[in-house]
């Protein structure tokens, strides 16, 4: 019984030890990195029908990188990396402005099942701007969205492994 108390006090001493050596030592911080948020320039999704409707949505940052997540009924399906070069940027900026996209409802819908719907954002000068087209759209709306189309999926975008 005598041995059991012995180990019993080393061990509570040997404990309080560590403790006071691990107390004494100055904790050691590590250099917080801030996250720096990518800024959104442009997302553009069409989305599914009940039909063969393309599904992708594209997403291009404001430094020119841009992601691309393929859905269905498009030729490519996963996720794709490309970049975007800043005249092609102004000149989607300037397309917008031209069209009068900040002046479109911010959305276009009705009561009518089986329509796909194109969302477009843009973020530019003017601000950001978000419109869902899904019914009863202008034609402008339309063709600035097929101009998208040409310029977007028209990128050199590389499979993400």
């Amino acid at each position: 019984m005598r041995v059991l108390l012995i180990l019993i006090a080393f061990f509570a001493f040997s404990c309080s030890l560590t403790k006071k050596a691990v107390d004494n030592t100055p904790a050691q911080v590590e250099p917080v990195q801030e996250k720096v948020k990518d800024s959104i320039f442009l997302y553009f999704e069409r989305t599914l029908c009940y039909g063969e409707c393309p599904a992708y949505e594209i997403t291009v940052y404001s430094d020119g990188r841009c992601t691309y997540k393929g859905v269905k009924f498009v030729d490519k399906i996963g996720d794709y990396d490309a970049t975007i070069t800043s005249a092609q940027m102004s000149e989607i900026a300037e397309e917008a402005e031209r069209v009068g996209f900040y002046d479109f409802k911010d959305k276009y819908d009705a009561s009518v099942s089986d329509v796909p719907t194109c969302i477009t954002m843009i973020s530019a000068d003017r601000g950001r701007k978000r419109v869902e087209d899904r019914f009863d759209a202008p034609d402008v709306l339309h063709a600035f969205e097929k101009y998208l189309d040409g310029i977007l999926l028209g990128l050199d975008w590389k499979y993400r492994d």
